[in-house]
Order: structure tokens, then C-alpha cells, then sequence
């Protein structure tokens, strides 16, 4: 992406801040944003089946985003998010994504090739484990 095209993308992010322990969302909840991890950490966690102790699917730190899924395709979050620590992150909500992605090639092009590629892990992943 050029310079003007990131500049655009940077002024649609807004601040937000989490106590260590606050959830930032359940599973269940509506996907209206992407969250940019700029300070701390966060745990991604489904529910378990039983009842106990939600699995922990990954931790994301600084520069880690998570909530993409939800943002793109419109369903509610599949996990849950909390803030591991005091986290300041910055938050795409989706009226503003969409009009990103409607007036910028450059940013449909990136996110093309991110989701390509996410693919391609989950795809070595799985054939890994076959």
C-alpha cells in the first residue's frame, strides 16, 4: 500500500483501552470491529463443550490484531477476547472498513493476499495433522 492509502487507514483507527482482565468481547457477541494490539496482550479463548475452562486458541502482543473474521463476513465473534494486561489498542469498526475497502484497490489488494495466506496456513496445518 502507498503512503496515502495507509495515511487514510490510520486516521479511520480509534483509540481504545482495556483493564488487565476486561473482556473486550464474548463469543456470540456482533462483529463490528478490528482490534490492533499497540500496548499489552490479549488471550483468545472459545468455550469448551463441558463447561470448564475455555481453551486458550492464542495470545496476541503488540503489533497482533484479532476480530478480523467477524469484520469481514458479518457474523458474531466466534471467541472470546480478553486483555491480559492494561492494553491499548486501536479499533477499525466497520462502517469505517467498509469504506476504506470500497475507495482504496491498494487496501482490497493487501487484504486479498493476507487472507490467502491465512489459508494457506490453516491448509499446512491441517495436512500436517491428518
Amino acid at each position: 500500500m502507498d503512503e496515502a492509502s495507509l495515511d487514510m487507514c490510520a486516521a479511520a483507527l480509534r483509540p481504545r483501552r482495556f483493564r488487565k482482565g476486561e473482556t473486550i468481547f464474548h463469543a456470540g457477541d456482533p462483529g463490528d470491529a478490528l482490534f490492533i494490539v499497540a500496548d499489552g496482550s490479549v488471550k483468545i479463548t472459545i468455550p469448551s463443550d463441558e463447561g470448564s475452562e475455555p481453551a486458550i486458541l492464542t495470545t496476541i502482543g503488540p503489533g497482533g490484531f484479532f476480530g478480523e473474521l467477524s469484520l469481514l463476513d458479518g457474523a458474531p465473534r466466534s471467541a472470546t477476547a480478553v486483555a491480559l494486561d492494561p492494553t491499548a489498542t486501536h479499533v477499525l469498526r466497520r462502517d469505517a472498513f467498509d469504506a476504506l475497502v470500497d475507495s482504496e484497490p491498494a487496501l482490497r489488494r493487501a487484504l486479498l493476499v493476507t487472507l490467502a495466506g491465512e489459508i494457506r496456513v490453516s491448509q499446512r496445518q491441517s495436512e500436517a495433522g491428518a
